[in-house]
């Protein structure tokens, strides 16, 4: 709103004034629902998107309306899909295709609630923090399979905010110690790890491998090969696929350990994140 000069022949002889009114992109109440759509104006943002899982997951939901709202409370869900999916050769003409998709997580969580079931134009900024499960698998992505988490938020009326992707960690468990035995050399082995459970909390993960080694032989040992692999079995309506994933594989050499001998050491594997 305002008063302009109206000026003719380099003289001031009336004012005029201006006053504008409008409405942001048209917003009448009606098409609000059609406008979000376009926009977005409702978003998720997390700022912590690696966790172990029992972990929290950290962030803000943002709401920008221009019109007030009917809103009584905001929920978060947190989505975890696994599935598989692999192709056989039995040697004919067609392949054989499986494939199968489970959710293994569907959690819902109170976000915020508005007593007044209310709100006014302008923009909003809920701060949030939950807890993830301990008890769910960590994220994977292989060839044949994949878990995958995703975060959303919901309010009243208006569409869910896009999936917001997740990483989550679990602690890799040490099974029992593993022996083997050479039937050929007469060579025994036996692995342990140094603890039961480690956590991806430093990159890469340090394994310290507590190592026996007992040479009944005749023969000299002049080096030692470590692999360490993921050992994973997909199942689709009742197939099954197994696969080895490599995470880990190192020589160590100038052991010399002679025929008849018994060494014991601790061998370091540094694994990265998976």
């Amino acid at each position: 709103e305002g008063w302009y000069p109206l000026i003719k022949e380099g003289k001031q002889n009336g004012s005029l004034k201006v006053v504008l009114t409008f409405t942001p992109l048209g917003l009448l109440p009606g098409n609000y629902l059609k406008w979000s759509r376009k926009l977005s104006p409702f978003r998720l943002e997390i700022t912590n998107t690696e966790i172990d899982s029992g972990g929290y997951i950290e962030g803000s939901v943002i709401l920008l309306t221009p019109i007030s709202l009917d809103l009584k409370r905001i929920y978060l869900r947190l989505s975890g899909i696994e599935s598989v999916s692999w192709t056989e050769d039995d040697g004919s003409d067609l392949d054989r295709h499986y494939e199968g998709e489970t959710t293994i997580v569907n959690k819902w969580y109170h976000g915020w609630e508005n007593s007044e079931e209310k709100i006014d134009p302008g923009r909003y900024h809920w701060k949030y923090r939950v807890k993830i499960p301990e008890s769910i698998p960590p994220s994977y992505d292989a060839p044949h399979g994949k878990i995958v988490y995703n975060v959303y938020a919901y309010m009243d009326h208006i569409k869910p905010t896009e999936a917001q992707p997740i990483k989550i960690y679990s602690p890799i468990i040490a099974t029992h110690p593993q022996q083997a035995q050479s039937q050929k050399h007469n060579i025994q082995v036996a692995c342990i790890m140094d603890k039961p459970v480690y956590y991806w909390d430093e990159t890469p993960l340090r394994l310290m491998i507590k190592t026996c080694l007992k040479n009944y032989s005749d023969y000299g040992i002049k080096s030692i090969k470590v692999h360490i692999t993921e050992q994973l079995s997909y199942t689709a309506n009742n197939n099954v696929c197994s696969e080895g994933k490599l995470l880990f594989k190192q020589t160590y050499r100038s052991m010399h350990i002679c025929g008849h001998q018994q060494w014991e050491g601790k061998l370091l594997a540094d694994l990265p994140v998976l």
